[in-house]
């Protein structure tokens, strides 16, 4: 009896696990193409191999920014450095981190570091000379701006940097050097544009500010804010208000920074706001329905929230929209250009503000319309303007970029407009270029019975 042959087992091949180095540089590829989730997978899975190395740390430190988890990046940055102690874009990504989370002194010894390791690292010199000027070291970062500039002599960026030092400082010839510097290397660069006509026309350089601008215009005829600045110096073919690009620009621009300036500025209209309103309004429980039109940073938002029962905020710019909602004042922040915001509110407010809004009008009558339209009858406008004495005209734009009004000319408009005046107050607005800026803080009261007799152009 023959026997069967048993069929023959096929051993399954045992698969080999994949080789470190190549998982790492298709993380790595994965990283540039900006599949951070993906790459962060395969980090996480060389990780759990044991002993990563400094480059894994590094570049896992890098998904982690990117992904929102700082605090995780400054655990896998603070191992890279320790694996590789001559890494000097570890120390200076370490840098950034620490900055992030607001420890800045740490920040500062990390990016020293990565100077100390590659002295050519323009990106380590000029993020160390940030935060040397951000803790008040300026001649320690005006030294760091200036030794990357000798590394890396065609950076507009650091050439821009030291430029804000310069002005900060109060040097202004030296900013509009730097900043000059900057344009010629690159010749695109709206904040260096901007910034060199701002210190022109603080340092009195009115030729110089003129050519300026108009190279300006030459390098980037599409920008907002040169258009609008180059109406103002030549004072021909003024708009009749400012456009929405050129007030978002600036203000957005200057945000941050905007209540400390003010303040630098001797500014106090919230304040005068404030002593009007009481006499008007003796008692502060009126729960009135507020709107803080262009409200900035919320500066009349806190003098204002007594008296509201909802105070709405609208403005055009984001960025101060974003320090407005800082201070928990308003119900309502809308970003909006004002005459469209209130021409979908009819009827709605007791009480419009307008602090140093209406400056960007040349012409007033559309706005005292739409604002006229969303009061309540017997509804009150309070606004400020910078005033001119020349009567025979009724608005002009300033080199400043602002506009001013005479006073006759805004009387008549508001009798056209259908309002009665209560109040029109001669202000200081504020100290520019050492002088004081007059203004008007008037105060109108939208008539129960008068017709609108708008014929004034």
């Amino acid at each position: 009896m023959s026997r069967k042959k048993l069929p023959k087992r096929r051993l399954k091949r045992r698969e080999r696990p994949p080789d470190p180095q190549t998982e790492l540089e298709r993380a790595f590829g994965l990283h540039c193409r900006g599949k951070i989730a993906e790459a962060e997978l395969i980090y996480s899975r060389l990780f759990e191999l044991g002993r990563p190395s400094a480059i894994l740390a590094h570049l896992r430190g890098r998904t982690a920014v990117e992904l929102g988890n700082l605090d995780f990046a400054l655990e896998l940055l603070t191992l890279a450095t320790r694996l590789d102690s001559a890494s000097d874009e570890a120390f200076n990504d370490l840098g950034n981190v620490l900055q992030e989370l607001g420890r800045p002194d740490e920040a500062c010894a990390a990016y020293r570091r990565a100077v100390e390791i590659n002295p050519h690292s323009d990106m380590a010199c000029k993020n160390l000379g940030l935060v040397l000027k951000e803790l008040g070291r300026s001649e320690e970062a005006r030294e760091v701006f200036q030794q990357a500039i000798r590394s890396q002599p065609n950076d507009a960026k650091t050439y821009f940097h030291l430029g804000l030092l310069f002005r900060d400082q109060g040097d202004l010839k030296q900013a509009a050097a730097m900043f000059e510097d900057a344009i010629r290397l690159r010749p695109e660069m709206p904040d260096a544009h901007q910034a060199l006509c701002a210190v022109l026309r603080q340092d009195g350089r009115d030729m110089d500010l003129e050519q300026a601008f108009q190279h300006w215009i030459q390098c980037d005829p599409d920008n907002p804010v040169a258009a609008h600045m180059a109406a103002a110096m030549k004072g021909m073919q003024v708009p009749s208000r400012a456009s929405d690009g050129y007030v978002q620009s600036v203000f957005d621009e200057f945000a941050a920074t905007f209540d400390q300036h003010l303040a630098e500025l001797e500014y106090h209209l919230p304040e005068r706001i404030g002593e009007l309103l009481s006499r008007v309004y003796q008692d502060r429980s009126q729960n009135l329905t507020v709107l803080d039109a262009g409200c900035g940073t919320g500066l009349c938002g806190v003098i204002l929230r007594p008296w509201a029962r909802c105070l709405d905020g609208v403005d055009l710019s984001s960025r101060m929209i974003e320090q407005a909602k800082e201070k928990l004042i308003y119900d309502h922040l809308v970003k909006a250009e004002l005459g469209e915001f209130l021409a979908e509110r009819l009827s709605q407010y007791d009480l419009i503000i307008a602090a140093d809004t209406l400056n960007y009008f040349g012409d007033l009558l559309p706005v005292l319309l739409a604002a006229h339209a969303a009061l309540k009858t017997d509804g009150r406008l309070l606004f400020s303007l910078e005033s001119h004495p020349a009567a025979g005209e009724p608005f002009r734009l300033n080199p400043n970029g602002r506009y001013s009004h005479s006073p006759g000319h805004v009387l008549k408009l508001l009798q056209a407009s259908g309002y009665e005046l209560e109040a029109s107050n001669e202000v200081i607005l504020r100290q520019e270029a050492h002088a004081p800026v007059l203004g008007l803080l008037i105060l109108v009261r939208r008539s129960s019975n008068s017709a609108l007799t708008v014929e004034m152009r």
